[in-house]
């Protein structure tokens, strides 16, 4: 008999009935790649060997459905046995709910599941637009069985009855919750299922966990994942629900939860929104909210120390909930789910369409996905030969070369597989700031895109859907494109919140404020580690000052786009409030979102009006606000992933304790740009514009001293305004601008600047 422990599978194996196994395992059942095995644990299970596992461990990897069939669940010891499979003649399938399909849609199911080896009484899923569709295999000639095109497969009408369960929910269903995953795995599973270790250790297991943090960032869907992984008896409950308005019926609604929970242990309880029944009871109004918290804390109480009765809740706004929850002996334990990063977010979007029929188009290839492409290759850990690919991708040849000689040489299967991972690649970094709610309404917009190019054919055919038509459901690269357009990230629908689409290439002049800008927020980003080796932190703010319109807010949206940085523009009298504490709660409110979007920049606009120096005046608001500002930039100091910025044309009214290292650490003087700057600028704002050959930024330059570049850009436009004057005026179509034009617009557009200011502007460096 061998004997291997059962681990997570391997993300890309999910529902194909195939399971990884270590050296040893694989030399000790004299096992090849493609070879079947029974997998036993409470239940049988069939599957195929992927290929083996680079450690020699007694390991198995294989996915939830797997483990569901073979009935045992992460970290138990399955037995395994080499099988012979035959093909299998006959097969009955049974859906577990009410479905109504055309004579064809066997044949949809046979492609999905074909060379999969089955048993009966194993269940299956399959992908049926956009939804899982849940088949058990009630008969099976012979058993196991390998599917083949010849099989005789039939469905039967009638859906089989089985024990409910939270949507077949496993933590493969999760992405980039690894550590989080691991932390909850150690507070619920190992009390219910291996008590004795805290007997040993004479402690008493966890009563409660509590998990808090943005909306859709996966809090829900961890607690349902823990209670199929532990078979446990699941008790869903929404906060709302147990009030009620019949005295003492929210009580009685509590405690049934908890009986419920103790007749059919191991159980979970889950309360979700836990802020709606039990905030603090020294701000709730009602007798009802009191009574309700105290009825909770002590049926916590009341739980006996064995571990199998967990109370697992959910809130974002924990601060609200009563403190005495939050004690050792009730919600023991609390885990922060933040909003997930880009390696996270990668992940996510993997599990959201790695069963999507996804066509990518010759034609809807771009550069971005062919960098996309070349980051993939780069990686140096995969199992099939790139070198074609790779060969491809460090030609000298242009984007279009590139794409049809990627075609022409590379096997289409492979292509299809590489260019799908840099589409989901590239959504991931284009989605700053969603959380994974978003992320999956991101996935689901784009099916649903995909959907209504069909919807007349489904709705002709009456609800019986045909493989024809199946088959017809193709996503394209544009369906995510545009869905990208269409969903907002949830994080950010109550705040200003963007990233700007301004490079670097649109910022003329400002060499020495560019790279100096690089250094303190680039680099840290893209070289963490050479920090760390250097044994220094970036800076956490940077202040620009200097004239209007020479560019601090255009640098600012500059270097949130080149960092892919979500940025939160505050304008400092739009947080000043009549009401007391308004203001303060304003900062407050800008903080904790930009922690929820993070990676983010946050922006003050005119600085020098919200923060001015204290005591200077009467405005005791004035002087709150700086002291909330100066308190909200020392309590983000070890956050990495937030930068402030901001921009004033009067340094000298700011409150010197900004300016210290450790709040705005740098101070950039950004000036009127010189001859060169003001050339570069020029090209910047008129490289739309049709220009005559008579035009030479040299001469407008010479000519512009003084000029912002702001002024600059109003020279652009003026100058684009009197060639159609002029076209107009003649009566025929305007050819191009002229350095006629552009000479007239210098006339009319002047300096905005003082020549006082420009003189002086020494006055305000520190």
């Amino acid at each position: 008999m061998v004997v291997a422990k059962v681990r997570e599978s391997v993300r890309s194996d999910v529902g194909r009935g195939i399971i990884r196994l270590g050296k040893k395992l694989m030399k000790s059942l004299k096992l090849e790649v493609g070879d079947a095995i029974i997998i036993t644990g409470k239940k049988d299970a069939c599957a195929l060997v992927w290929s083996e596992l680079p450690d020699d461990e007694n390991i198995i990897k294989m996915d939830g459905i797997l483990r569901h069939n073979a009935g045992t669940s992460l970290d138990e010891e399955v037995e395994l046995k080499k099988v012979e499979l035959k093909e299998a003649k006959k097969m009955l399938l049974a859906p577990t709910q009410e479905i109504s399909f055309s004579a064809d849609f066997v044949d949809y199911v046979k492609e999905k599941i074909l060379n999969m080896p089955l048993l009966v009484e194993n269940s299956l899923l399959i992908n049926v637009l956009g939804t899982q569709l849940q088949l058990i295999v009630t008969k099976m000639e012979p058993s196991p069985g390998r599917i083949t095109w010849d099989t005789d497969l039939k469905i039967a009408d009638k859906p089989m009855k089985v024990a409910e369960k939270t949507k077949g929910i496993r933590y493969e269903n999760i992405g980039g919750l690894e550590k989080e995953i691991e932390a909850i795995r150690e507070m619920v599973e190992i009390p219910m299922k291996n008590p004795e270790v805290f007997r040993k250790l004479g402690i008493s297991p966890p009563k409660g966990v509590l998990l808090h943090g943005p909306p859709g960032t996966g809090k829900t869907l961890l607690a349902k994942a823990v209670a199929n992984e532990t078979d446990a008896h699941f008790i869903a409950l929404n906060g709302p629900e147990i009030m009620s308005k019949y005295y003492g019926q929210s009580e009685e609604n509590l405690r049934n939860v908890f009986k419920e929970a103790k007749e059919n242990a191991p159980s979970i309880i889950f309360i979700d929104e836990i802020d709606a029944i039990a905030s603090s009871r020294e701000e709730a109004h009602g007798e009802v909210e009191k009574r309700v918290v105290s009825q909770l804390l002590t049926m916590m109480d009341g739980l006996e120390a064995r571990g199998n009765v967990m109370v697992i809740a959910a809130t974002n706004r924990p601060d609200s909930l009563d403190p005495a929850l939050r004690r050792p002996g009730r919600f023991d334990r609390e885990l922060q789910i933040g909003m997930p990063t880009r390696i996270a977010r990668k992940e996510i979007l993997q599990i959201h369409t790695r069963n999507m029929p996804i066509t990518i188009k010759k034609e809807e290839i771009n550069s971005d996905l062919i960098s996309k492409l070349k980051e993939l290759t780069r990686d140096g850990k995969r199992e099939m030969d790139l070198s074609k690919v790779i060969k491809v991708l460090e030609s000298d040849d242009n984007v279009n070369k590139k794409i049809e000689d990627l075609y022409k040489q590379v096997d289409k299967n492979l292509l299809t597989d590489l260019l799908r991972q840099s589409l989901v690649a590239y959504l991931a970094d284009e989605s700053i700031g969603f959380s994974g709610a978003d992320l999956e309404v991101l996935a689901k917009e784009a099916a649903m895109r995909a959907l209504r190019r069909v919807m007349p054919q489904i709705k002709q055919a009456e609800g019986n859907i045909s493989k024809k038509i199946l088959d017809g459901i193709i996503i394209t690269i544009d369906d995510f494109f545009e869905a990208l357009k269409f969903v907002e990230p949830s994080a950010m629908r109550d705040i200003a919140v963007e990233i700007p689409k301004v490079s670097w290439d649109d910022v003329g002049g400002l060499e020495d404020v560019k790279a100096k800008i690089k250094e303190s927020i680039e680099w840290p980003m893209k070289y963490p580690e050479h920090f760390k080796v250097a044994g220094i932190t970036p800076p956490q703010g940077i202040m620009l000052y200097g004239p209007p319109g020479t560019g601090k807010t255009l640098i600012a949206k500059a270097i949130a786009n080149e960092a892919k940085l979500n940025f939160i523009v505050v304008k400092g009298p739009e947080l000043l409030s009549k009401w007391v504490g308004e203001s303060e709660k304003g900062i407050r409110k800008i903080f904790g979102r930009a922690r929820h979007v993070a990676p983010a920049m946050i922006f003050f606009d005119e600085i020098d009006a919200l923060v001015p120096t204290r005591g200077r005046s009467n405005n005791d608001v004035s002087d709150k606000l700086t002291a909330q500002l100066l308190t909200e930039m020392d309590g983000i100091t070890k956050i990495h992933d937030i930068i402030i910025m901001g921009s004033t044309n009067r340094l000298d009214l700011l409150d010197p304790a900004l300016l210290r290292p450790g709040r705005f650490d740098i101070a950039l003087y950004v000036g009127l740009p010189d001859k060169n700057a003001r050339k570069q600028i020029l090209k910047v704002h008129s490289k739309d514009m049709t220009l005559s050959s008579t035009v030479k930024f040299e001469e407008i330059a010479e000519k512009t001293e003084n000029y912002s570049g702001a002024d600059l850009r109003g020279v652009c436009v003026e100058a684009g305004l009197e060639g159609i004057r002029r076209a107009i005026k003649e009566k025929r179509d305007l050819k191009e601008v002229t350095m006629k034009d552009f000479l007239e617009a210098i006339k009319k557009i002047k300096p905005s600047v003082d020549s006082a200011i420009v003189e002086g502007k020494d006055v305000n460096v520190r």
